[in-house]
């Protein structure tokens, strides 16, 4: 998975958002909240090549079924590239 610009993980009155380093313009649209599993996913999205790798990753660190995990890792990619974050 390819990032469109550089994006960070920043902590905003104790929630988490992903948001761009792009200074020339703010598009709150592509900024994101994210929940505990939504940052676990990020901090290893880099590393993976595939969905199935952050299946396994998830299923790894929680009890979570494959399935879900599944479902939830398909969910959180298709959201990053609707807001056009990865593609």
């Amino acid at each position: 998975m390819k990032f469109q610009k550089e994006y960070i993980l920043k902590d905003v009155a104790g929630s988490k958002l992903i948001v761009s380093l792009d200074t020339e313009t703010v598009d709150f649209n592509k900024m994101m909240t994210l929940n505990e599993t939504g940052v676990f996913l990020w901090e290893h999205l880099e590393g993976c090549e595939t969905g199935d790798e952050l299946v396994e990753k998830l299923t790894g660190e929680y009890d979570v079924s494959h399935e879900k995990a599944a479902r939830d890792v398909a969910n959180f990619i298709d959201e990053l590239k609707k807001h056009e974050i990865i593609y």
